[in-house]
C-alpha cells in the first residue's frame, strides 16, 4: 500500500463531486485557491446553519459529515492515487447537493427580498445549474470524438485497432477498456475476485499465464516483462512513455486448460 499525504493541488477535485472541472484548470494556483476557500466558507456557512437545525436534520449532517471526513482521511492519507479523489468523494455528493440547495434557500430567505432576487432566483438558479451540469459532462464526452477526453483512450484505442473482439486482454486499469473490449481481465483484483487472490499471494505473473490472457495492454505494463515466469511467455510489443501506453503480448500458445480462474498447476 502507498502511504501519500495529498497536496494542495488537488484541492479542486472536492468540487467535481458534483460538476466535471476541465483538466486544463484542475491545478491552477487560481482555482486551487478558489477551490479551498469555497470549501471553507462552505464549512463556515454549515457550521452556522447547524446552530438553527432539528434534532433530526443535525444527526443527518453529523452523519454526513464523519462520512466525508472518514473517505477523505483515507483514501487521502493512505490510499493514495489523489487524482481520483472526486471519484472516492462521490458517495457524499448527494448529501452536498441537498445540504447545498438548503444553503441556498436560506440565502434566498434571508437576503433575497433586500436584494430583488426571491422574485427570479428560485427559477434560474436551477437552470444555470443544469446548464453546468449538461454542459461540462457534454463536452467530456464529445471532445475530440467518443470517449478521446478520457486518460486512458489510447490503451482502448490500440486494442481496437490491433486486438480482435474474441481475444482476451488483461490490464490493471479496465474501466474504460473493458467498457469497450468485452473480454477484458481485471488484473488490480478490484472487480476481478481471482485476480485478487492471486495480489495477495503476490503471483499475478502466474496468473497471467495459466489464464486464456493474449495481451496486456495498460500504463507501463511493458514493466511486467521482467516477471516470472511472464517473460517466457510474453514478449514486449509496445513500449511508448510519450503515449503511456504499453502492451505485451503472448508468444506460446494458450494452455488448453487455460482459466480465468487461474487453476493451472504451477
Amino acid at each position: 500500500m502507498i502511504r501519500h499525504f495529498p497536496q494542495l493541488s488537488h484541492t479542486p477535485d472536492l468540487t467535481i463531486t458534483l460538476l466535471p472541472v476541465p483538466k486544463a484548470i484542475l491545478t491552477a494556483p487560481a482555482l486551487v485557491a478558489m477551490s479551498t476557500l469555497a470549501i471553507l466558507l462552505y464549512a463556515a456557512v454549515t457550521a452556522a446553519m447547524a446552530r438553527y437545525m432539528s434534532r433530526q436534520q443535525f444527526s443527518v449532517l453529523m452523519i454526513g459529515t464523519l462520512f466525508l471526513l472518514g473517505l477523505a482521511g483515507y483514501y487521502g492519507l493512505f490510499f493514495g492515487a489523489a487524482h481520483f479523489m472526486g471519484r472516492y468523494l462521490s458517495p457524499v455528493s448527494p448529501l452536498l447537493a441537498i445540504l447545498t440547495v438548503a444553503i441556498g434557500m436560506v440565502a434566498v430567505h434571508q437576503w433575497g427580498p433586500k436584494m430583488m432576487l426571491a422574485r427570479w432566483s428560485s427559477a434560474m438558479i436551477p437552470i444555470v445549474v443544469v446548464v453546468l451540469v449538461l454542459g461540462l459532462n457534454t463536452r467530456t464526452y464529445l471532445n475530440k470524438g467518443r470517449g478521446s477526453a478520457i486518460d486512458h483512450i489510447q490503451v482502448k484505442q490500440w486494442v481496437e485497432i490491433h486486438v480482435a473482439p474474441e481475444i482476451w486482454v488483461g490490464a490493471v486499469q479496465t474501466g474504460v477498456l473493458g467498457f469497450f473490449h468485452d473480454r477484458t481481465v481485471n488484473l488490480d483484483g478490484k472487480v476481478n475476485p481471482y485476480a485478487l487472490a492471486a495480489k495477495i499471494d503476490q503471483q499475478i505473473p502466474h496468473y497471467v499465464v495459466e489464464s486464456p490472457i493474449q495481451y496486456l495492454a495498460d500504463w507501463g505494463i511493458a514493466g511486467w516483462i521482467v516477471h516470472e515466469p511472464l517473460n517466457q511467455h510474453f514478449e514486449v510489443m509496445v513500449d511508448d512513455p510519450e503515449q503511456n501506453l504499453g502492451v505485451l503480448r503472448r508468444v506460446t500458445p494458450v494452455p488448453p486448460s487455460a482459466s480465468l480462474q487461474g487453476h493451472i498447476d504451477r
